[in-house]
């Protein structure tokens, strides 16, 4: 019987360390299909991915996926708990996915197990230390922390709360326990360049032992450069020519990008900062309260600083306070944007159709299992999109194409007739 190996992703953009991986779920796993659940054309940092949703696809359908499925829009741009929670319902809507792999620092799968186990209220002792020390006034990550190290010192000094993909990671594992998922959890050691590192390295050239040591999955003479998805951000905001990203993306990759006919125009979330001053004229701070993640302090700062505004990530700069990061305010600008509420956040937890991108005719497979077995449609075609998928997906696809299209000079394409990419 055939199993369907699953991996939660941005491709943000697809590179060589993306390609990697797939490469070591093909292996680790034997399973016979590989199906991706992507992020659309935000992401959760709070901003536009860098190359549309269907060229994203296009790359990891090239490189390794069988099929890729959308993470709707209201996880895709939330926290960690819940773009974990939306890909993981996707997930399980799909009827069709035995194991779910990840990557992360440790590499351990009995370090997940041992923390979802503990975190999520199997443990007496840590609930009790855990509503100590919010009482006490921490913050609920500090809580969190203090509580696990109390509890279980080993396990908060293994990085796994502090490290950024051990922590995703662990976001998954509770996901699937908090879902009663029959889908088992296994993770990779991640290789390459640390998290949003911001210049590139290439494999063969590191010396560090904790580099060393994940070497010992890879081929030898492997020279692809293992960069970060943001060091590759950085360099398309010196040059918009893809050929800046030669070596350090996969070949085929390239290819696609380079094609005069895909459009591809790389964006950032300035592209939208006319969208975004003309969404917030029209806010006060109590309306402002109805978006998703956006608390009343950041509402009152978001009017009283309007009259400030030049850029969306000027403003965000402006935005940010010792109590509230960044990313967190780039969410709420996006949520404002995109008009994203709780509402449409736990329709992404409870999704009535699977929006099909792209697949491989290898892969049928897997989409007969899934249109038997899911408890949601899957959408391979778009006759029903208008009626079946979420209106705030469509908006959010929409306004992203209405940029990408005019930067490229290519005419509009409205989601619902934007064919699903098929690769050979």
């Amino acid at each position: 019987m055939s199993r369907t190996a699953a991996v939660i992703a941005e491709f943000n953009p697809f590179h060589c360390g993306h390609e990697w991986f797939l490469e070591q779920v093909r292996e680790r796993s034997g399973a016979s299909y590989i199906l991706a659940v992507m992020s659309g054309d935000f992401v959760q940092r709070g901003v536009p991915a860098v190359y549309d949703k269907y060229l994203r696809t296009s790359m990891a359908l090239a490189a390794g996926a069988d099929a890729v499925i959308e993470l709707p829009v209201a996880a895709a741009a939330g926290s960690a708990r819940r773009f974990a929670e939306g890909a993981v319902a996707v997930l399980d809507a799909a009827g069709a996915v035995d194991e779910l792999w990840f990557g992360s620092e440790s590499g351990d799968d009995s370090l997940f197990t041992g923390a979802a186990s503990l975190l999520s209220g199997e443990s007496a002792g840590f609930q009790e230390e855990f509503r100590h020390f919010l009482k006490s006034g921490c913050t609920w990550p500090a809580a969190r922390m203090e509580a696990l190290r109390k509890t279980d010192p080993a396990l908060a000094s293994s990085g796994i709360l502090d490290q950024p993909n051990n922590t995703l990671g662990l976001e998954y594992c509770l996901a699937l326990r908090r879902a009663g998922s029959r889908i088992a959890p296994h993770t990779i050691r991640r290789t390459g360049e640390v998290h949003d590192a911001a210049v590139p390295w290439r494999h063969h050239e590191c010396s560090s032992a904790e580099n060393r040591a994940s070497d010992s999955s890879r081929t030898p003479g492997d020279s692809r450069v293992f960069a970060s998805a943001s060091s590759l951000r950085a360099l398309l905001e010196e040059s918009s020519d893809p050929g800046i990203l030669k070596g350090r993306i996969p070949d085929s990759s390239l290819r696609l990008l380079q094609s005069p006919s895909c459009g591809a125009v790389p964006l950032t979330e300035n592209d939208f900062s006319s969208m975004l001053i003309y969404e917030l004229m029209k806010e006060t701070p109590a309306s402002l309260t109805q978006y998703l993640d956006l608390p009343e302090d950041l509402a009152r700062r978001i009017i009283h600083l309007k009259s400030e505004f030049r850029s969306f990530r000027q403003f965000a700069d402006l935005l940010k306070t010792r109590n509230t990061t960044r990313v967190q305010v780039n969410r709420a600008l996006l949520h404002i944007l995109l008009g994203i509420t709780p509402e449409d956040f736990e329709r992404a937890v409870h999704p009535k159709a699977l929006r099909l991108l792209g697949f491989r005719p290898s892969s049928n497979g897997l989409l007969t299992q899934i249109k038997a077995n899911g408890s949601a449609p899957l959408l391979a075609g778009n006759d029903l999109l208008p009626t079946l998928y979420d209106r705030r997906d469509l908006f959010a696809s929409d306004l992203y194409e209405t940029m990408r299209s005019g930067r490229a000079g290519q005419p509009f394409t409205q989601e619902f007739r934007h064919p699903v990419i098929r690769r050979e």
